[in-house]
């Protein structure tokens, strides 16, 4: 099915179910392809929707609106559009993202809780900040140098982030999360990452007044325990949960695991 949004933009979604509402937000080059155990799973007693970000997936690729404030009101319209009443939002990697910069537009007053899957508050690390991508080593200049080696040969920097983010799987296992990474619009992968690395969501974590489910991976290459424990302590209603073999890709390694922590976590008054 598919949602136009304020700025004139497709938007592919899926939806299954009755009950508590759930929308799944999916990472920087993925698709709601990510999310479809929960989607099968959650609606057997919830209304559940998954969704590809613009430029990602079935979505329409645009060249406009491409900042984490465009994806923010993208999210909000389709909410709106679905006539979703206080939904319960699940962002993975760049998806948390976007809950922080929805929540910074629009407040909570339209949401009812959140879930921060494997994710920091701000990306790029400096003398301020440790606890941003890589743990703590990616500075600026490798985020200028990121967007060049995106610019220069997209396909060839997907291998390598794929590679970096699952370092645990064998070459031969790997082909289809680049093929399916692969299909999404450079244009849009690269506006993403910079909007990515110009975001700094610390200051609006003591704004979050309800309830929070932070998830981790304790082999993440990209974030670790620190990063979550920080977002933890300054988030009020929050609970921390700790996926102790999975990496950045826990959606995928531990998907049943996922499923019960998100059932879990709505279903509770």
């Amino acid at each position: 099915m598919e949602l136009k949004t304020r700025a004139n933009v497709n938007l592919y979604y899926e939806e299954m179910g009755q009950g508590n509402e759930i929308v799944f937000i999916h990472g920087w080059s993925g698709s709601s392809e990510f999310f479809k155990p929960q989607l099968e799973e959650l609606s057997k007693s919830n209304r559940v929707i998954i969704y590809d970000l613009k430029g990602h997936g079935r979505s329409e690729v645009v060249a406009r609106g491409l900042t984490m404030k465009g994806f923010a009101e993208d999210l909000q319209d389709l909410i709106i559009g679905l006539k979703l009443n206080k939904p319960v939002l699940i962002g993975w990697s760049m998806g948390a993202m976007i809950i922080f910069e929805y929540i910074k537009q629009f407040g909570t007053e339209s949401i009812s809780k959140i879930g921060i899957l494997d994710m920091t508050p701000k990306l790029i690390n400096d003398k301020t900040w440790s606890y941003g991508l890589s743990h703590g080593i990616f500075i600026e200049e490798d985020q200028k140098y990121t967007l060049t080696l995106l610019a220069d040969d997209y396909g060839e920097y997907l291998k390598k982030f794929i590679k970096f983010a699952l370092p645990y799987k064998a070459e031969e296992d790997l082909i289809q999360v680049f093929k399916d990474a692969e299909k999404n619009s450079p244009l849009v992968l690269i506006a993403m990452w910079h909007a990515m690395g110009v975001s700094d969501y610390r200051q609006i974590l003591h704004d979050i007044d309800i309830p929070a489910l932070i998830v981790y991976g304790g082999k993440s290459t990209l974030y670790n325990a620190d990063t979550a424990r920080y977002m933890a302590d300054r988030i009020s209603k929050s609970k921390l949960v700790e996926f102790e073999s999975a990496t950045h890709f826990l959606v995928v390694e531990e998907a049943d695991r996922l499923t019960k922590e998100v059932y879990d976590f709505v279903n509770k008054d």
